[in-house]
């Protein structure tokens, strides 16, 4: 066995709606695995979903030396690991820990499939200083009369939200945003914010 967390993590893109399955095979073989998930908000036949979906689908995310890629590419359901060029790329560790600490807040998250990873530099990266997201770094957006704490994983150019409540912010990363977003020239929903 080897000590998994000295090693990168990296993206592999797996069959979809099999995650989990291959993130338990991984972890069989001593691999430390990981699949986001969130529970959707949407309802059918006046019945609310239960299930627990991959929160980046046909993605998970596996620590492994890079001498031990083969292995991890053999196990079924594992189609390829995320690279650029020939070697593969780890992903961004604080930007994997910010999804975990989102995940684990218990706050409703979504995918944000609407925004991309380009799409949402107009916003003002934040730090959260209150509430149960309190120190959770992203990327504030305004969404229907509300704010929107955006995380992005680089390498998958995916993206996850969270409605937040305004005053975890404070009012000095509200009234930099306001600026910021007035310099960008991109249209400023952040103004219609309550005052501090």
């Amino acid at each position: 066995m080897f000590p998994v967390t000295a090693y990168p993590s990296y993206a592999l893109e797996v069959k979809r709606r099999f995650e989990k399955h291959a993130a338990s095979l991984l972890t069989g073989k001593g691999f430390e695995a990981y699949v986001p998930t969130y529970k959707p908000t949407y309802r059918w036949n006046n019945r609310a979903a239960n299930a627990r979906l991959a929160l980046f689908p046909g993605y998970i995310f596996c620590r492994f030396p890079e001498q031990r890629r083969l292995q991890v590419l053999m196990t079924p359901g594992v189609y390829r690991v995320v690279s650029f060029g020939n070697s593969p790329s780890p992903v961004d560790e604080d930007e994997l820990m910010q999804v975990r600490k989102l995940l684990a807040s218990g706050v409703p998250v979504d995918r944000c499939d609407d925004v991309a990873a380009g799409e949402v530099a107009a916003g003002e990266r934040v730090t959260l200083q209150a509430g149960p997201l309190k120190g959770i770094r992203g990327i504030v957006i305004g969404h229907r009369n509300s704010a929107r704490l955006v995380i992005t994983v680089t390498i998958l150019q995916r993206s996850v939200a969270a409605e937040i409540d305004r005053a975890w912010i404070g009012c000095s990363a509200w009234a930099d945003a306001e600026r910021d977003v007035a310099a960008s020239g991109a249209p400023n929903y952040l103004s219609e914010r309550d005052s501090c």
